[in-house]
């Protein structure tokens, strides 16, 4: 896994620190299920569902909250 480069475009960093972070922090609940393949919505979907529902979710829902920050800083 590249995290070196997780919301970057080019060299230079775009966004919060916030949404970074918390993409950091989905590692480790994610990595249990390394052998899932597809679309991040699909697999998303059953994470959600799944026995790590409960340590998934809310951080997905920080994702998704501070994505319009994502938006707004790669339009600068």
């Amino acid at each position: 896994m590249r995290k070196d480069c997780t919301g970057f475009c080019g060299n230079k960093w775009v966004g919060s620190e916030k949404h970074r972070q918390v993409w950091l922090d989905m590692i480790p609940p994610m990595e249990k299920y390394h052998d899932r393949r597809g679309e991040m919505h699909i697999l998303f979907v059953g994470l959600e569902k799944g026995k790590d529902a409960d340590t998934f979710k809310p951080l997905l829902k920080v994702v998704l909250d501070t994505w319009g920050e994502i938006e707004a800083a790669m339009k600068e």
